[in-house]
């Protein structure tokens, strides 16, 4: 039998790969003495990091280039999981051994657990890539583990010291940042950039101004409102976040969430976001109206122990239904760690609030996570939506999600519908409810009430 392990984020929960002789007591069983990793007989961080600081000391003399690549295994602890950590270290055996073929005697490390280091002496961006790219064919063929054939993928990030500033630990750690934004991304290989590091400087910054205009009410939600595709009635929004900045002007959320979405100034933000569209929701709420707000939760929050609480005392605080607050998230949250995922969405449901799949059809995760994740409704990405008018494929997807949600009882959301054609090609599709320009832009609260008010004494 041969057994995936494919597309899926890290595993952030600490998890032993030790052999059998390593003392269980010991809070780390791979740490090693003498330097060398006892599981694969490599060289350990700090032996890595002793030896990147003498090269980059040569390097800066020369004025030449080191490139730092870090690997991970996607998934490794199922491996665990599923064999046994007897097996887990065969696996880390066999790969290392792969890694270092393929290094060409380039420096190759383990840094604990399931990641290894390879060291590139005077390669530029390309050079990388290429030997980035011949690691990732090493991995191709499978392996075996406990008499199974085991197909193994990995998460590759870059990082290039060219410039004198850089020491061996810095270099080490936006190798690190740069695999976790392969990995969330799911392109397996990324190059560091700044604004991927909650350390750099500029996010440094970011984080800094966002806490003031917090403090400063420069914050504001614009909603873009949902309607029924048979009926036109309006059954909800979408709460979307601007910063109106003293002198950059209105941001939308592109322009400063993607930098801070993993520090943790993005839980206030959310927390923020969540308190003011209930406010606001239930001030533009019409007597009799069903309209629910839909508020967009990052991986980090829904990861998050305390969001559920937080949830509570927010719905609590506002007076709101439950039901009427719907939570987006996004398919590679879910992914990152499903198992923590699906108990916080178990514990939302359990508060009354609905769950939806954002920008679904975009990743390449397993559709397995719905049979058991509680979520109600899948929205599917604009980019599946922008061409449904004028290209058959685009609709045979979007009849296929539609069939696929429907058959398990879920709702069907479309967003980034531009155009009266896309409108009734989805209706035909047999969506549900959709949003975009063609229904209306996103809107503040006191032009939302406007507009709600001429639109239901239109009907």
């Amino acid at each position: 039998m041969q057994r995936p392990l494919r597309h899926a984020a890290r595993d952030h929960e600490p998890a032993s790969a030790g052999g059998a002789t390593a003392d269980p007591t010991d809070g780390d069983r791979r740490r090693v003495r003498g330097g060398i990793d006892h599981v694969t007989g490599l060289p350990d961080r700090d032996a890595l990091l002793v030896r990147l600081s003498r090269l980059l000391g040569r390097t800066r003399r020369d004025d030449g280039h080191v490139a730092v690549l870090v690997v991970d295994l996607d998934r490794f602890t199922e491996v665990n999981a599923v064999f046994g950590h007897g097996a887990g270290d065969g696996l880390l055996r066999q790969v290392a051994a792969r890694l270092r073929l393929r290094a060409r005697g380039h420096l190759v490390a383990s840094l604990g657990e399931d990641s290894f280091a390879v060291v590139l002496p005077t390669a530029d961006r390309a050079q990388a890539s290429r030997v980035a790219e011949e690691l990732r064919e090493a991995m191709q063929p499978h392996f075996t583990v406990a008499g199974e054939h085991i197909e193994v993928e990995a998460s590759t990030g870059i990082a290039l010291a060219a410039e004198n500033d850089v020491d061996a630990d810095t270099l080490l750690r936006r190798a690190d940042v740069a695999m976790y934004a392969a990995k969330r991304t799911g392109t397996g290989l990324a190059f560091h950039a700044s604004d991927e590091d909650p350390r750099d400087g500029s996010v440094l910054a970011l984080i800094a101004a966002l806490r003031h205009a917090l403090a400063r009410d420069e914050l504001v939600l614009h909603y873009q409102p949902e309607a029924d595709l048979r009926t036109g009635t309006i059954v909800g929004m979408e709460a979307l976040v601007r910063w109106r900045h003293p002198r950059r002007g209105l941001l939308l959320p592109g322009a400063f969430v993607p930098r801070i979405e993993r520090t943790g100034i993005m839980s206030a933000l959310s927390r923020w976001v969540l308190e003011r569209a209930l406010r606001e929701c239930l001030a533009c709420r019409l007597p009799g109206a069903a309209m629910r707000v839909a508020v967009n939760i990052s991986a980090r929050d829904l990861l998050d122990p305390s969001l559920p609480e937080t949830v509570r005392s927010l719905v609590r605080a506002s007076s709101a239904d439950p039901a009427w607050l719907t939570l987006e998230i996004t398919e590679s949250a879910l992914e990152a760690q499903p198992d923590r995922a699906r108990e916080s969405l178990l514990r939302l449901r359990a508060l009354g609030v609905r769950i939806s799949v954002d920008d679904f059809g975009t990743g390449y995760s397993s559709l397995a996570y719905l049979r058991y994740l509680p979520v109600d409704a899948l929205k599917i990405d604009r980019s599946l939506v922008h061409d449904l008018a004028t290209d058959e494929r685009s609709r045979a997807v979007a009849r296929v999600i539609v069939q696929l949600a429907h058959s398990l009882g879920l709702e069907v959301v479309a967003e980034g519908v531009e155009d009266p054609a896309t409108w009734t090609e989805l209706e035909a599709c047999g969506c549900d409810t959709a949003q975009g320009y063609h229904l209306s832009p996103p809107l503040p609260a006191e032009e939302l009430e406007r507009w709600l008010s001429i639109r239901r004494g239109s009907l």
